[in-house]
């Protein structure tokens, strides 16, 4: 539906996006930057699909894909497999940077809320992951490569019967720039024994006042 290429100081706000076709409905390619949608509607392909295809924001992996200063602020997703698919360069010199997830409320994804590679300065905050009813491994919020995210006040909702993580990050901080999760509310009640609540796999974070509940019984975190 949107496809952004090369674009800088753009707002998108108060506006519906349907797709007719299985396709993702926000593509980004090139260096894209100072992007912002604000209190918009996004209707996602109604599948149960693991493939990033179906994912509402997509950038695919490539080195001349990256964005900075992108501002997803209040809106509502439905559907999708994917909330977002954020996908930057390996190359710390091409990393997505300043990104601001936030305020959004995701209804009926099937796979990831949000699976981010390669992003520096990730804030997000104070959104509603309502997962989809699913036997797939399913991710809250996933976020790998990178560094210097923030993970506040978000409510994650898993509904998978599979394997399902509600925040999972390899993404680490740095001592004078420390990695935040807290005050996030955390529900995995119907997964298999392989399952987290939160699962960090990183160095530099500062975790606290989390609430999570699951049915998981893995002793590893």
């Amino acid at each position: 539906v949107i496809g952004l290429n090369d674009a800088a100081w753009v707002d998108f706000a108060g506006l519906e996006f349907t797709t007719t076709a299985n396709s993702y409905l926000v593509q980004l390619t090139g260096h894209n930057k100072g992007i912002g949608f604000s209190n918009n509607t996004f209707n996602g392909a109604n599948i149960q699909a693991t493939s990033s295809a179906y994912a509402i924001f997509y950038q695919s992996s490539s080195s001349s894909n990256y964005s900075e200063n992108l501002t997803i602020d209040g809106n509502t997703f439905n559907n999708g497999s994917y909330g977002m698919y954020f996908y930057g360069s390996s190359n710390a010199s091409f990393y997505n940077k300043n990104l601001l997830f936030a305020n959004n409320t995701l209804n009926n994804i099937y796979s990831y809320g949000i699976y981010s590679y390669g992003t520096d300065s990730f804030r997000i905050e104070n959104n509603a992951f309502n997962m989809a009813v699913s036997s797939s491994t399913q991710y809250g919020v996933y976020t790998t490569s990178g560094g210097h995210a923030n993970i506040i006040g978000n409510r994650v909702s898993i509904q998978t019967t599979g394997s399902g993580y509600g925040i999972y990050s390899f993404t680490s901080g740095s001592s004078s720039s420390r990695n935040a999760c807290f005050n996030n509310m955390v529900v995995v009640p119907n997964s298999n024994s392989n399952s987290r609540g939160i699962y960090m796999s990183s160095s530099y974070w500062d975790i606290y006042h989390n609430s999570v509940r699951t049915s998981g019984s893995s002793t590893s975190t």
